[in-house]
């Protein structure tokens, strides 16, 4: 892990998981909450808006299942 502690680190260190973060659009969390506020300017264009937000929900939905894999391994690693 490099002396990383991130989700994105800990996960490939987990054997059945399959995720992989790099073909990722968003960084890591700077960069999602940088697309969160552009989402929330009211400057914003509805298209731009659209496109950060799936940006966000991809990203969210993998930090998700990162960590279902990495709460499932430490589950039957204890038993």
């Amino acid at each position: 892990m490099n002396g990383s502690w991130t989700i994105k680190s800990i996960i490939k260190a987990i054997p059945e998981s399959s995720i992989s973060y790099e073909e990722e659009s968003l960084a890591g969390g700077l960069d999602a909450g940088l697309a969160w506020f552009i989402c929330t300017d009211p400057k914003t264009t509805k298209d731009e808006i659209e496109k950060q937000k799936k940006l966000l929900i991809d990203y969210c939905a993998k930090d998700t299942l990162a960590m279902y894999h990495f709460i499932k391994y430490l589950i039957t690693s204890s038993k």
